[in-house]
């Protein structure tokens, strides 16, 4: 009984530990898109969602490079709300099984 709780432990921090580290590898991967992009909006090397580039672009390239960037931002703040609560859900089970 004792093997099934500690393997049952082993499993559910294994979990956690894998989940964590997507935590970290979605972090840095959207602060490099944030910032590959923001470089390819100035460079006019629109390839990222051409059809909705253009038509921000017939606006101005300013409203276009925000637009691009606050998609961004608003993409990684609900991943890593998303993120912190599984991670508390994770932790609360993990502490009520000790």
């Amino acid at each position: 009984m004792e093997d099934r709780v500690i393997m049952g432990n082993f499993i559910l921090y294994f979990i956690l530990l894998l989940y964590m580290g997507t935590i970290i590898y979605r972090t840095f991967l959207l602060s490099h898109l944030y910032g590959r992009y923001k470089i390819k909006v100035k460079n006019k090397l629109f390839s990222l969602d051409k059809s909705y580039l253009v038509k921000l672009m017939e606006n101005s390239k300013e409203e276009a490079l925000k637009s691009l960037c606050n998609r961004i931002i608003l993409a990684t703040k609900i991943i890593s709300f998303l993120n912190v609560m599984v991670f508390i859900s994770i932790a609360l089970i993990l502490l009520a099984r000790d």
